[in-house]
């Protein structure tokens, strides 16, 4: 896949409306900052995957559904993410996002793949401002028997840097 990159003035626009929507966001405005994102993903050109903004629109697009409520939404924009989007099937916040999405919609056994995944990339640190019944879900699967941990406990985690928001 050829990653494109946009023209600078629409580059701007969709940064303007994703740095609005990330700011609605934080206000938990959750129903106008999905909107923006909308907007902003709308103005991709076609095919939108070819575009790197289209990754991290999808980004923010999931982690806003997720903040609402609407699991279904998230897992949506992420799967689309994975399908199309460059990069995203190298983010471990898209893997936290469709894991904790998977997770809420009772899909355990996929929930459990995903978030493993994002939780051996991204550290505990990915996990840091959500539920922490997250990480305590992903640490009991990952726990070894007791037999089986040394006099220092699991090896240590890679650490990772979360990234949350569209710009």
């Amino acid at each position: 896949m050829v990653v494109k990159e946009l023209p600078d003035e629409l580059h701007a626009q969709i940064k303007r409306l994703c740095a609005l929507g990330d700011e609605l966001h934080e206000r938990r405005d959750l129903a106008m900052a999905i909107a923006h994102y909308e907007q902003a993903f709308a103005l991709l050109p076609e095919p939108k995957g070819e575009w790197e903004a289209a990754t991290w629109i999808m980004a923010a697009l999931a982690d806003a559904h997720f903040s609402s409520g609407h699991w279904a939404a998230c897992r949506e924009a992420v799967q689309y993410a994975f399908k199309f989007c460059p990069g995203a099937l190298q983010n471990p916040f898209l893997h936290l996002r469709a894991g904790q999405a998977y997770f809420e919609l009772g899909q355990i056994d996929t929930a459990k793949q995903w978030l493993t995944s994002a939780w051996t990339t991204g550290g505990d640190e990915l996990f840091d401002g959500d539920d922490s019944k997250y990480l305590r879900f992903i640490r009991e699967l990952l726990r070894p028997p007791a037999d089986e941990v040394g006099e220092r406990g699991a090896p240590a985690v890679p650490r990772g840097r979360r990234t949350t928001r569209c710009s």
